[in-house]
């Protein structure tokens, strides 16, 4: 749930401003999303194998 909330966090809580514009900080921001992404996607696959 941890890793799932700061995946949304990186679209609600940062304010657009601070990424736009800048090609690197565009790239860091959309780098991140899927990271987060992935993390989410990692742990709740174990979750679900865990209590299946």
């Amino acid at each position: 749930m941890f890793w799932g909330s700061r995946r949304l966090c990186q679209f609600a809580a940062f304010t657009p401003s601070i990424w736009r514009g800048s090609r690197l900080r565009t790239a860091g921001h959309l780098g991140f999303a899927v990271l987060w992404t992935g993390i989410t996607a990692t742990f709740a696959t174990a979750l679900v194998a865990a209590t299946a």
